[in-house]
């Protein structure tokens, strides 16, 4: 019976203690803020099916659209990186915030997969991810 007493004591101090920060404190100490909370239901896909080549040596720029599809855009956070294979040495991605490019200038020739991911971050506690396999093959200057 005493540790029943003592779990309530400590759930009530812990539940006053998080009643008395602010909103956004609360939320990062509560462990429970986000059930609950909606699901993130936007469409969120990407677009581009295709990369341009590339030629060594010489500048690249290609985009990479991501349809997403949010009446509010205001609360979501879109961040991009590449969880598989890898961009040619030269080459990187370049993120805007709402867009995302493919640019440098290539200093290896040959074909090079890799994946890329955009993941929508619609508060702490939704997410989406999507991922996409992209294919830049980069190919030697036409010498005349």
């Amino acid at each position: 019976m005493k540790n029943t007493a003592k779990i309530i004591l400590k759930l009530f101090i812990a539940v006053s203690l998080i009643s008395a920060c602010s909103d956004s404190t609360r939320d990062k100490l509560n462990p429970f803020s986000c059930l609950g909370s909606d699901t993130f239901d936007a469409v969120f896909e990407f677009e581009t099916d295709d990369l341009d080549n590339a030629t060594l040596g010489l500048e690249y720029t290609d985009r990479i659209r991501v349809n997403f599809d949010e009446d509010d855009l205001d609360d979501v956070k879109i961040s991009y990186s590449i969880s598989a294979g890898s961009l040619p040495d030269g080459l990187m991605l370049e993120d805007t915030g709402d867009r995302l490019f493919v640019v440098g200038v290539p200093q290896e020739a040959g074909s090079f997969l890799f994946d890329v991911r955009a993941t929508a971050e619609e508060d702490d506690c939704s997410d989406e991810r999507v991922t996409k396999t992209y294919e830049i093959i980069v190919t030697e200057a036409d010498v005349q």
